[in-house]
C-alpha cells in the first residue's frame, strides 16, 4: 500500500496538470504561418502557322505564333519574348508586338496578363538562311518579365520546321465592285455574280483543288458556275456550292464564277457569300485560304431629274409665226428616272403645230385645258438615266388674238421615281409679241 504522503503529492501534481491544462485551453490560438506570396508564372508555346520553310524569290520565309499564358497567381505588368533563330534570319514584315529586329526581342504591347489569363498572341514571320530542301530549322524561344515568377521550367519552348517545295495558295472573291469591295444589291433582292479566284503563290503544285462556298440566309442557286471550259466542277446544294478544279502550278491563277441570287433585305443590311479553298497537297500556309464576297442592301437610288434649260430663241413674235422652243431635260443623279413626262405650257392663243416634235425619241402630243381652254405640249419617255441629257424641239404659233407684250411659256417636268431636287423641274422662257 503506498504511503499516505505519497499519495497525497500524487493527487496535488494531477490537481496541478488538470489546472494548467484548462488555462492552455482558454488562451486565444496564435497567428498561423503566413503562406507564399502571389506570383506569376509564365508559360510560352510555339504554334506553327506555316508547315514548312517556303524558299522562294531568294528569301526563306516562315511564320509562327508565341502564345505566352500566366498559369501563375498574380498579375504581370510587362512580358517579352527572345528567340533564338539560325544565324543569318531576320524578322520578315510587322509582327503583332513590338519587335527590335536586331536582337529578335519582342516586347508585348497589349497590356498585363492577369492570373489564369493569355497574352494577345504574337504572330511573326522570319527570314531563314538559304538551305537545300529537306533542311530542319530550329526556332526556340524564352519568355521572361521583370518580377519573380513562382517557376521558371515552363518560360522556354521550340519548334523544329523543314525546307520544302510546298504550294501556297490565295483565294480573292468579289463581284461587280472588284475583290475586297462591297456590292450593292436592291433591297428587292436580285442576282448575284461572285467571282471567287484561286493563285498558287509557292513553289509546288497543288493537285485537287476544292472550294467550297456557303450561301448564307436567303441566297440561293440561279444558274450554273462559269469558268474556263474544263477548269472547274460544281455541284449545288440548298446551302453549298463545291467546286473541284486542278492542278494549279506555280503562280497559275484560275477562276469560277457562280450564278446565284438574293431574296428581299432590308437597307443598310449587309452580307458575305464566303469561299475556302483547300488541295490534296501539302500547302504553306496551316490555315485554308479564305475569301468573302461581300454584299450590302440598298434602297432606291433617288433620281433628281429637272428641266435645265428652256430656249426660247425669237425676241419677238408676230401673228402667225412658227416659233420652236427647245425644252431640255436632264437626269442630275445616279438613280434612275421613270416614266417621266414634261408639258410646255402655253397659251388659248399658242398652239401646238401639228407634227411640230420633231427628231426626238419621246412620245409628244398637243394638248388643250377643258377649263381653261390653254394649250400645251406634252411628252412622256420610259426612263431618262443617270446624268443623261435630253433635247426637246416643240414647235407652236401665235395667233392673232395674242395680248401685245411678254409672252412666258414654261415646262415642267415629272416622274414616278424619288426626286431629290424638285425644286429644279420647272423653267420659264420668255418672248415679246407684237401684233
Amino acid at each position: 500500500m503506498p504511503h499516505p504522503a505519497r499519495r497525497r503529492a500524487f493527487r496535488s501534481g494531477v490537481a496541478l496538470l488538470t489546472l494548467s491544462t484548462a488555462a492552455l485551453v482558454g488562451l486565444p490560438a496564435g497567428p498561423a504561418a503566413a503562406g507564399p506570396a502571389p506570383r506569376p508564372d509564365l508559360k510560352v508555346a510555339l504554334v506553327p502557322v506555316t508547315t514548312a520553310v517556303k524558299t522562294q524569290n531568294n528569301e526563306a520565309v516562315t511564320a509562327l505564333r508565341a502564345e505566352v499564358t500566366n498559369v501563375g497567381t498574380a498579375t504581370v505588368e510587362d512580358v517579352t519574348v527572345a528567340f533564338k533563330l539560325p544565324a543569318g534570319s531576320a524578322i520578315y514584315g510587322d509582327p503583332s508586338w513590338q519587335c527590335d529586329y536586331a536582337t529578335f526581342v519582342c516586347t508585348n504591347i497589349h497590356g498585363p496578363v492577369p492570373a489564369g489569363g493569355a497574352a494577345e498572341p504574337l504572330r511573326i514571320y522570319f527570314s531563314l538562311p538559304l538551305a537545300p530542301a529537306g533542311t530542319v530549322a530550329t526556332i526556340g524561344a524564352a519568355v521572361s518579365t521583370s518580377v519573380r515568377e513562382s517557376a521558371t521550367n515552363n518560360n522556354t519552348a521550340q519548334l523544329k520546321t523543314t525546307y520544302a517545295d510546298i504550294a501556297d495558295l490565295q483565294l480573292s472573291a468579289g463581284d461587280a465592285a472588284g475583290a475586297g469591295s462591297e456590292t450593292d444589291v436592291s433591297i428587292e433582292g436580285g442576282p448575284l455574280l461572285p467571282t471567287f479566284t484561286a493563285k498558287n503563290v509557292g513553289t509546288g503544285t497543288a493537285q485537287d483543288l476544292k472550294l467550297v462556298v456557303d450561301l448564307p440566309a436567303g441566297v440561293t442557286v440561279d444558274g450554273d458556275p462559269a469558268s474556263d471550259p474544263g477548269a472547274w466542277d460544281c455541284a449545288t446544294g440548298t446551302d453549298q456550292v463545291i467546286c473541284t478544279a486542278g492542278p494549279l502550278a506555280p503562280e497559275e491563277v484560275s477562276s469560277v464564277t457562280l450564278a446565284l441570287r438574293a431574296g428581299p433585305g432590308a437597307a443598310d443590311e449587309r452580307f458575305a457569300v464566303p469561299g475556302t479553298l483547300t488541295s490534296s497537297s501539302p500547302v504553306w500556309r496551316v490555315e485554308p485560304a479564305r475569301s468573302d464576297a461581300n454584299y450590302h442592301y440598298v434602297g432606291p437610288v433617288p433620281a433628281d431629274i429637272a428641266v435645265t434649260n428652256v430656249v426660247l430663241l425669237d425676241q419677238e413674235v408676230g401673228p402667225g409665226e412658227i416659233v420652236e422652243i427647245g425644252v431640255v431635260v436632264e437626269n442630275l443623279a445616279d438613280g434612275p428616272a421613270q416614266d417621266v413626262r414634261v408639258r410646255l405650257a402655253l397659251a388659248p392663243t399658242i398652239r401646238p403645230i401639228e407634227g411640230g416634235a420633231g427628231n426626238t425619241a419621246w412620245d409628244c402630243a398637243p394638248g388643250q385645258d377643258a377649263e381653261t381652254g390653254a394649250w400645251y405640249w406634252e411628252c412622256t419617255y420610259a426612263s431618262v438615266e443617270r446624268y443623261q441629257y435630253h433635247y426637246l424641239p416643240l414647235s407652236v404659233t401665235f395667233d392673232a388674238g395674242t395680248p401685245e407684250g411678254q409672252v412666258a411659256v414654261t415646262a415642267t417636268v415629272q416622274s414616278a421615281s424619288e426626286d431629290l431636287d424638285p425644286a429644279n423641274n420647272s423653267r420659264q422662257a420668255f418672248t415679246t409679241y407684237r401684233p
